[in-house]
C-alpha cells in the first residue's frame, strides 16, 4: 500500500520564489518511493517557468531513481495554471484534475486506500464524497504559501 500526500500551494509562483518552490517540491522525494502525491494548485493564481522547471526536475529525479509513486495535479479548469499546463503539454505528463473531488478517488485507488477503514487524518468525513464508506489514512502535509 502506497503513501498518499496532499501538498497545497497558494499565491503566485514565479522566479522570486524559485528556491522556496524547489525546496517545497523536493519534499516529494522524501515521501517515499511509492508515494502518491496530489499537488493542489487550486489557490495558485499565477505560475511561470520556474514552477514548470521545478515540477519537471522532481519528475525526472523520481524517474531516474526508479520511483513507483506518482504526482497528480489539481487546478481549476478556468485557472491560468490549467491553461499553462495544457499549453506546455504537461497535462499529458501529469494527470490533471479540475478539483480535489475528482482527484481523490483516483489517488486513493492508486495508493491502495480505497474502502479501507483507517484512522482519518487531513480531511474530515463530511468533506469526502458520499461514495466513500470509510476514510483512508492521509498523511497531512502543511499548507505552503510562497511569499511574494
Amino acid at each position: 500500500m502506497a503513501n498518499l500526500h496532499v501538498l497545497r500551494l497558494d499565491g503566485e509562483i514565479d522566479v522570486a520564489q524559485k528556491r522556496r518552490i524547489e525546496s517545497e517540491l523536493a519534499e516529494i522525494e522524501g515521501f517515499g518511493s511509492d508515494a502518491v502525491v496530489i499537488l493542489d494548485l487550486t489557490d495558485v493564481s499565477y505560475v511561470d517557468t520556474t514552477f514548470i522547471n521545478a515540477l519537471l526536475k522532481v519528475r525526472n529525479h523520481s524517474a531516474h531513481a526508479h520511483r513507483e509513486g506518482s504526482i497528480r495535479l489539481v487546478a481549476p479548469h478556468s485557472n491560468s495554471v490549467w491553461q499553462l499546463l495544457e499549453i506546455t503539454k504537461l497535462d499529458t505528463v501529469f494527470p490533471l484534475f479540475d478539483n480535489m473531488t475528482a482527484a481523490r478517488p483516483v489517488a486513493f485507488a492508486e495508493a491502495g486506500l480505497f474502502g479501507r477503514s483507517l484512522a482519518p487524518v487531513g480531511w474530515s468525513r463530511t468533506s469526502l464524497p458520499a461514495v466513500f464508506e470509510a476514510q483512508p489514512a492521509i498523511r497531512p502535509t502543511a499548507r505552503r504559501t510562497p511569499k511574494t
